[in-house]
């Protein structure tokens, strides 16, 4: 099972819809790759990289939220530390 995967819808969305815009922007700089520069490699790496670090923002907050959703204090207790000792 992908870790994406685990995601809600709406996280879902969002890396796909930074994904497509990345492809669209990745299929523009290749349109100029003819000229053959280093430049024209590292900006499309650097598209990459940006979707890459979206992504791993994206998994961070979501464990996060799952992280707190978990740990939850305890209701209706009620502490005796301290109380006075009951008689017999």
């Amino acid at each position: 099972m992908s870790i994406l995967s685990q995601l809600s819808t709406d996280e879902q969305k969002a890396v796909a819809a930074i994904e497509a815009k990345a492809e669209a922007l990745v299929a523009e700089i290749h349109s100029y790759e003819a000229l053959g520069s280093r430049e024209i490699s590292l900006a499309k790496t650097k598209v990459e990289e940006a979707v890459l670090w979206f992504r791993q923002h994206v998994l961070k907050q979501a464990a996060a939220k799952a992280t707190a959703s978990t740990i939850t204090p305890p209701t209706g207790t009620v502490s005796t530390e301290g109380s006075a000792p009951t008689k017999s």
